[in-house]
Order: structure tokens, then sequence, then C-alpha cells
């Protein structure tokens, strides 16, 4: 279970990380528009393109984390240390948050 919960942090760093890299991509993107003087038209298909490339990986994101509850709920039934999973602020299950589907999330306790 320690080897299954390491790797699923490090995906969600990964994930996080790639969200991240594709704001600064899209930051970048903008900048060299406006550095080359060009209309708002001009590449608005690569903004698009890149704003539903970061879109699909902030799905990615939230997917990964239904997937952590999951295991951390199952690792809960199983009699396992769930504290291993690492988190210090745990989901407040308050029916405010949906799962990547649209579908609410709830907290098994």
């Amino acid at each position: 279970m320690a080897t299954l919960v390491e790797r699923l942090h490090t995906y969600e760093q990964a994930l996080r990380q790639a969200f991240a890299a594709g704001g600064l991509l899209s930051a970048a993107a903008a900048e060299a528009q406006a550095s080359r003087r060009l209309s708002v038209t001009c590449g608005h298909q690569v903004f698009a393109a890149l704003a539903g490339a970061n879109a699909e990986v902030g799905d990615a994101i939230g997917r990964a984390a239904e997937a952590h509850r999951l295991l951390e709920t199952l690792a809960r039934r199983m009699g396992e240390d769930v504290q291993a999973y690492g988190d210090n602020h745990k989901y407040p299950g308050d029916g405010a948050f949906t799962s990547a589907d649209g579908s609410r999330l709830s907290v098994v306790a």
C-alpha cells in the first residue's frame, strides 16, 4: 500500500506541475503575440488549443483527487493508516465540491 500511495502522490504532483507549466505556456504565447504587435485575432486558435489542453489537465487533477479519496476510503476500511496519505487539509465534505464527472462528492467516515 505504501508504494501505491507514494506513486499516487508522484502522479498528483506531476499533474500540478503540468497544469502550472500550461499556464506559463499560455502566458508566453500571449506575451509573444503582444511583442510582435499582432492583433488578437492572429493566433487565437493557439490560445484555444492551449486552454483546452490545460483544461484537460485540470480534469485529470480532479479525477486523480477522486481516486485518492476512494483509495483512502478503501484503506480505512481495510484497517490501514490513512495518515500515510499525507494530507494536511482534508476534504470538507460539505457538498460544495463535485467529482470530475460533475456528481457530488461525499465523505465516507
